[in-house]
């Protein structure tokens, strides 16, 4: 994993990291201590003098006592570790995520991103938070057991340094298959996700168009990959652990015959022998434990190497929101294209235009299906940066511009804009502090009040899922009003009236019209004699293919 995300995973969390380090701490006493019980007793039992009972009833009570309180308070403060730890990853990838740009964003990889946050940080709890946490104890145990068995007997302190390199070279051979079968399992979880997104998504097509055992198919398919790659990954990981379980197996049993030896030799007690078997558990145990859990981190580190650069470029720290130079306090004046030209893929959508919008005056946009009207809005919301030519505003170059310092100037409706699943009045307000004659004004001027009376709670009706329970035109006028709210310098309209019936359209745009204070941009198929004499300039799109955009002004 990189070392910023060290950084800010567990460096960020070291309250909760000091704590666990105490826990451990607490755990390896009582495993320590337990040892010399067992070693303290059977020595007693070898000696038969009962006047050391009295006190080793007294040592075995009081373990019993402290014994469950160094286990909770390990559980709690490493289970607050991963809590933690969890909040600041999904936290710094959504801050990568919210500081793209519109162009940078694609729909398309929702389901990856989906993935990452449920999945994906669950792999970063078990196999790089908990393998740390429990190495962390593996090294207290150890260290700690090989100084208390050092004390019994130095020959055990060589074997030891003689065979400890075993399960280390077992981890180099088994570390390239786990971590490739960990990633491509990982990799085949995100298209299983986006193949199940699709489904639900497109549930009504589907059924429609009576294609439900195709995608049933394509379903199955990603689900097989997907169990296909968890079950090899899972396979590499076990092979992995049995091996060095293996080799810990007969490290203890060679353990156990120079331990047998030297009792018989009489060099230790049957005591210290016990002591040194289950000292040496803790010994073991890192032995054949320790390389699954590096192999578990490095696999989870180059995991999240992969996510990092994919949601943030080289992974660097999240940039500020703000980038880019910020346009001048006070109204714009002009949005000006020069030469513009835009292709997707091998098709040409834009060419050659050159427009000139100015303050307070309303534009019309219309032309065929497909002639990159809204594309040229696009232009303008910085969804396509890849264009040839120059967009200004005031004279400033749009590609250098801080979008959300842009963004703040604008309200934008498309044709079927997104809501939220929460109230009416959230989504009007877009969760700010709106008074109330304010929202009511703006909710009669788009004709939203019908439907606002029609509902018992009234603004406090609630939007379902995607608006699934309000029609097209519903929410088209919520689209505008929240828009409107804004208070926007401009306002940009991308068939913003097309599924309203006439008289309600023809309302709503007479409306808009007359608003002084804005500039608007309307892209619009549904065009009414009585409402287009009122634009500024009409832009328009001959069929010739050579020709751009021409304006007719009034």
């Amino acid at each position: 994993m990189k070392p910023a995300i060290v950084k800010d995973i567990v460096l960020k969390n070291k309250k909760w990291l000091f704590l666990v380090t105490l826990a451990v701490f607490g755990v390896t006493l009582r495993t320590v201590c337990m040892a010399s019980l067992l070693k303290y007793v059977t020595d007693i039992a070898f000696l038969g003098d009962p006047g050391y009972y009295g006190r080793a009833v007294l040592l075995v009570a009081l373990y019993v006592l402290l014994s469950p309180v160094a286990g909770v308070f390990y559980d709690f403060s490493s289970n607050q570790f991963f809590r933690h730890g969890s909040l600041l990853l999904k936290e710094r990838w959504l801050r990568y995520i919210q500081a793209k740009r519109l162009s940078e964003y694609h729909v398309q990889e929702s389901a990856a991103y989906i993935s990452h946050f449920s999945s994906d940080v669950l792999t970063l709890q078990e196999d790089y938070l908990g393998s740390m946490i429990t190495i962390l104890q593996y090294l207290f145990a150890s260290a700690a057991s090989v100084a208390a068995i050092f004390r019994v007997h130095y020959l055990f302190l060589v074997f030891l340094a003689a065979t400890f390199w075993i399960p280390l070279a077992l981890n180099r051979l088994m570390e390239q298959p786990v971590v490739s079968a960990r990633l491509t399992a990982s990799e085949a979880n995100g298209r299983f996700i986006f193949e199940l997104k699709e489904i639900l998504n497109g549930f009504e097509v589907g059924k429609l168009f009576g294609v439900t055992s195709y995608l049933g198919r394509k379903f199955r398919d990603a689900d097989a990959e997907m169990e296909k790659r968890r079950f090899l990954a899972r396979f590499w990981q076990a092979a992995a652990g049995t091996l060095a379980y293996s080799a810990g197996v007969l490290l203890w049993l060679s353990m156990m015959l120079l331990g047998s030896f030297l009792v018989f030799r009489k060099q230790i007690t049957m005591g210290s022998l016990i002591l040194v078997i289950q000292l040496f558990n803790n010994v073991a145990a890192p032995l054949q434990g320790v390389p699954p859990l590096l192999l578990k981190m490095k696999s989870a580190g180059r995991l999240y190497e992969m996510i990092e650069e994919k949601l943030n470029g080289e992974g660097k720290a999240p940039a500020p929101s703000g980038q880019g130079r910020e346009l001048p306090p006070g109204p714009v004046r002009q949005i000006k294209l020069q030469d513009v030209s835009l292709r997707q893929g091998e098709r040409s959508v834009l060419r050659h235009v050159d427009l000139c919008f100015e303050a307070g005056k309303k534009y019309l946009i219309k032309g065929e299906s497909g002639c990159g009207k809204s594309s040229l809005l696009k232009v303008l919301l910085g969804v396509f940066a890849g264009y040839d030519g120059c967009v200004r505003i005031d004279g400033l170059d749009f590609r250098k511009l801080d979008k959300d310092g842009w963004y703040r100037r604008l309200g934008v409706v498309n044709q079927s804009d997104f809501v939220f699943c929460d109230t009416l009045r959230d989504n009007l307000t877009m969760f700010r502090d709106v008074k109330d004659e304010e929202l009511n004004c703006m909710v009669d001027c788009c004709c939203l009040r019908e439907f606002v009376d029609s509902h018992p709670e009234g603004l406090d009706f609630m939007i379902e899922e995607n608006g699934k329970n309000i029609s097209g035109g519903e929410r088209q006028r919520i689209c505008l009003a929240r828009a409107l709210l804004r208070k926007p310098e401009i306002l940009i309209l991308d068939e913003a009236t097309s599924a309203l019936d006439t008289a309600t359209a023809l309302e709503v745009e007479n409306y808009v019209l007359g608003r002084p204070d804005m500039m608007v941009i309307a892209v619009s198929h549904k065009i009414f004699p009585e409402t287009e004499v009122l634009y500024d300039a009409v832009i328009s799109k001959p069929p010739e293919e050579e020709l751009s955009f021409v304006i007719h002004r009034k």
